[in-house]
């Protein structure tokens, strides 16, 4: 039940695709606008591609099936003739006529329309009755408005419209770059970006994940982060925090020049030091300076440095850094990355209080963590399913931090699934949430994801969580 399609070689290696009936309703179909799972038993297209000396093979729906732009232009972007030069193994009841009919259905859809972001629309209207003549054939002259912009468009925002709507997109990733931004989007959503950081400042890290957030495209009100790629473990993190726009905490300096590599890694530092969690390092450090005394720590020397690291970590305990609650295991773990940062140079005892409270987090405050269990109900389609969400979040997080990195991405997949859920999960669905088939269930939660959820409900805690900590030596 396989249908070949081989694609020829041309001057570099060009993908290649299989028709196949799925083997299972796991895998996504990647086409634009599509996104669903595909179900066990339909016709799925395989699209293989070579990717840093690895194939990856990507899945789309029969019915969304389109060849890669440049391959099927060489065809002339008919169907028929496409199979017909590249159609080459046809078994059981796969026939061309079906993949042709699929891809001139498909080529049928109409197009999305690429709406500009809301907010540019608000700032070119703006823009245009910023300006009127003078007379007839005089010059435009600039109007002076209020600064808030009638509550819609500041004054500053259309004078940075001004310097960079009328950029190409080159230059306008540019500054994106320098402040160490995320690139995605057309024009209008990279020019909306870049309004926005010059005005409000530049965007810092999600305090969570540690992901670029950036303008929702959606949504251009809302600062959203959709996670990060996680180059240890090898996979992408998921997160799906929000914040509106004009309210978004860690915002920084806008970057407005090139800056020179040094410069570039200095700002990503800042970037990453922003949202991390403990971004309140600055002030946790002021309190320890009242009740330890660090000032006397040399770890320049032999002696220094055995007597530096136990005011150290005595430093560390009182910023409520999550080292292992052991104190030997503790000490060992703050010796390591005291040794680290003297080879590289760095005997201030601040940053190295900073390095060890990056390297392994600080416990959240009461406040913080109202402002985690805030951001998940925000984010969520249906805000009361927000404590489930971070319930996986944390659960993901703790087995990351155990490396166990697959049990940590299906917490994420869980975390996800309850975040985008469209129904409150409330006792009577929560029966069925794990049952194949069942109208209620959610992909990616199984009989334990549930049991989790219903613990909760029913204590207000997860025993899991607690144990995970434990075994990890957390505090």
């Amino acid at each position: 039940r396989i249908l070949q399609l081989n694609v020829a070689s041309s001057v570099y290696q060009m993908p290649t695709y299989h028709v196949e009936k799925s083997k299972s309703a796991r895998a996504g179909c990647k086409a634009k606008g599509c996104g669903e799972k595909i179900p066990k038993g339909e016709y799925r297209v395989g699209t293989t591609s070579l990717r840093d000396d690895h194939e990856m093979t990507s899945w789309q729906c029969l019915k969304c099936f389109l060849p890669g732009p440049k391959i099927f232009k060489q065809c002339g972007s008919d169907p028929v003739a496409w199979c017909a030069e590249h159609l080459t193994d046809l078994r059981d009841d796969c026939t061309s006529d079906m993949v042709i009919a699929a891809m001139e259905a498909t080529m049928a859809k109409p197009k999305p329309v690429k709406n500009s972001p809301s907010k540019m629309l608000k700032i070119r209207a703006a823009a245009e009755a910023r300006m009127i003549d003078e007379d007839d054939e005089g010059p435009k002259k600039k109007l002076k408005m209020d600064p808030d912009g009638g509550g819609e468009v500041s004054a500053a925002e259309l004078d940075a419209n001004e310097k960079y709507s009328s950029m190409k997109n080159d230059a306008i990733k540019d500054y994106l770059r320098w402040n160490d931004m995320v690139l995605k989007g057309n024009k209008e959503q990279m020019l909306n970006k870049v309004i926005d950081a010059h005005v409000r400042g530049r965007v810092g890290r999600c305090p969570d994940c540690g992901g670029r957030p950036a303008i929702d495209e959606d949504d251009d009100e809302v600062i959203k982060c959709k996670g990060h790629w996680n180059e240890e473990q090898g996979m992408r993190i998921s997160c799906f925090n929000c914040w509106p726009r004009d309210e978004y905490p860690y915002r920084l300096k806008f970057i407005d020049s090139s800056p020179t590599d040094d410069e570039m890694e200095k700002i990503i530092e800042e970037n990453k030091a922003a949202g991390k969690k403990g971004d309140n390092l600055d002030s946790k450090i002021a309190v320890k300076a009242e009740l330890i005394d660090t000032g006397d720590i040399d770890i320049t020397t032999t002696d220094g440095l055995k007597a530096g690291v136990p005011k150290i970590l005595a430093a560390c305990r009182v910023m409520n850094v999550e080292l292992p609650a052991d104190d030997h295991a503790a000490k060992i773990a703050c010796a390591q990355i005291v040794m680290k940062q003297k080879t590289e140079g760095n005997t201030n005892v601040d940053a190295i209080l900073k390095a060890i409270a990056a390297k392994y987090g600080v416990k959240k405050t009461a406040e913080e963590e109202a402002d985690v269990a805030s951001r998940a109900a925000s984010s969520c389609t249906v805000a009361e399913n927000g404590p489930y969400v971070t319930i996986f979040k944390t659960l993901a997080e703790l087995y990351l931090k155990d490396g166990n990195f697959n049990a940590s991405n299906t917490y994420n997949k869980a975390a996800q699934a309850v975040n985008i859920c469209e129904w409150e999960i409330d006792d009577e669905k929560i029966k069925h949430m794990h049952k194949s088939g069942h109208e209620y269930k959610l992909p990616g939660l199984g009989a334990a994801a549930v049991k989790y959820i219903k613990e909760f409900k029913a204590t207000g805690e997860v025993g899991k969580i607690k144990e995970k900590r434990e075994k990890l030596g957390l505090n």
